[in-house]
């Protein structure tokens, strides 16, 4: 777990870790809404599934009416009943 010991190193020098370690960045809201950073792509994508790709994991998002509502460099924005969010 050697991201780990480095993560708690450096808590204190105000980086977040997930820009220090390039890992994805889940926000929620509701059930509703989610926005993944740090992300490489899309994999897969339809109104019941989307899989977004990341440098550590594939992110699968399952649900009903998913909309990829805003796809930036840095940002996927993903709307609609969201049922779960699992790493693969």
């Amino acid at each position: 777990m050697k991201k780990d010991k480095i993560l708690k190193a450096l808590t204190g020098s105000g980086i977040p870790g997930e820009v220090l370690l390039d890992v994805p960045y889940i926000t929620m809201s509701g059930n509703f809404s989610c926005y993944i950073e740090n992300h490489i792509g899309i994999i897969s994508y339809d109104d019941g599934c989307i899989k977004i790709n990341t440098k550590n994991a594939i992110i699968k998002i399952n649900g009903e009416d998913l909309c990829l509502s805003g796809i930036t460099d840095e940002i996927i924005s993903v709307t609609g009943k969201i049922r779960n969010v699992e790493f693969i």
